[in-house]
């Protein structure tokens, strides 16, 4: 029997930011928690239907919303002595410094599309039971 092993750290990507005086400050993006990630997954509506071959299928429902980018990061960018930086810091940062945070912190948290892909593939490579 396979085992289950993880680690319970949160993954983390340090980040530097430099400030107008020239002076860097260290903060981290993390991934979600799962307080984060249940807050994150009620902004979409998903319908689950098993189609005739028996495979789940995911499909939008009415009340689909996307989370903006600097929501997203306000669960994820965190200062250097360990808490969530506010809403004012991420708003006051630059549109390709957002948008450059914001793929990294999908990505860690596995929300990017190829996690996504790959989470997918490894479901339809699993039994039926969904356990590989």
């Amino acid at each position: 029997m396979d085992v289950l092993k993880f680690e319970i750290k949160l993954k983390e990507k340090p980040v530097i930011f430099v400030t107008k005086d020239g002076i860097e400050k260290t903060y981290f993006l993390k991934e979600l928690t799962g307080e984060q990630r249940q807050k994150y997954n009620q902004n979409f509506d998903i319908k689950f239907d098993i189609d005739d071959t028996g495979k789940a299928k995911v499909t939008p429902g009415n009340n689909f919303k996307m989370v903006p980018a600097n929501e997203f990061l306000a669960m994820c960018l965190y200062d250097d002595s360990g808490k969530l930086v506010d809403a004012d810091f991420i708003n006051n940062l630059g549109t390709t410094t957002t948008e450059a945070l914001h793929k990294v912190a999908l990505k860690l948290s596995g929300l990017d599309e190829k996690s996504r892909d790959e989470a997918k593939n490894e479901l339809e490579a699993s039994d039926t039971t969904g356990i590989a």
